[in-house]
């Protein structure tokens, strides 16, 4: 998908936002967004600042910059908070050289370690050559998604640390049935 096309599906979407609810509960089909309700309990390996994680998610107002410790390689793993179709990740860091050049995202798999990143193929690798970019997904790859582990294994400018100031994930959710909303019939 071209960034074009995600841009105006975005913009749709925002639209999408406004309709009553009981349009969507009529079964409306949504446009990709922005995704909101990762789970409070992201986390990052090799940070050295591991707290500024969830500004970089968004769910802290702070601009803060996540950096990488003791070389230039970062693991977020992100659960959401319900199974997601994505399209496309949003990435930024700085423009000193320290953003990522390299990511690999790995699809539903949880408590993944460095070491996992070489015994498991990626779901996708992305390459980003400017300090911030909307990367679109392979659509087939990314239908049913409920955590998302992205690996960062290098960076622009070969600087020992990587910088990461924002991650946003543009999806639709998957609608599934909740058995606890449904009624007990009797």
């Amino acid at each position: 998908m071209d960034p074009a096309m995600l841009e105006a599906l975005q913009q749709k979407a925002a639209g999408e936002k406004r309709k009553a609810p009981a349009e969507a509960a009529a079964g409306a089909v949504s446009a990709p967004a922005t995704i909101e309700g990762v789970d409070a309990n992201a986390s990052v390996l090799n940070a050295s600042n591991a707290d500024a994680l969830k500004a970089v998610l968004g769910l802290e107002a702070s601009p803060v910059v996540l950096k990488s410790d003791a070389d230039e390689q970062l693991l977020v793993s992100m659960t959401l908070s319900q199974t997601f179709k994505l399209h496309a990740i949003k990435v930024a860091g700085p423009d000193d050289g320290s953003a990522p050049s390299v990511i690999k995202l790995f699809v539903n798999k949880q408590a993944m370690t460095f070491d996992d990143t070489e015994d498991y193929q990626a779901t996708q690798i992305l390459s980003l050559t400017s300090a911030s970019a909307t990367l679109p997904l392979q659509q087939t790859k990314f239908t049913a998604v409920s955590s998302l582990t992205i690996f960062i294994e290098g960076n622009q400018g070969d600087h020992e640390s990587t910088g990461l100031s924002r991650i946003e994930l543009v999806g639709v959710p998957v609608h599934t049935t909740d058995m606890k909303d449904l009624k007990k019939g009797g």
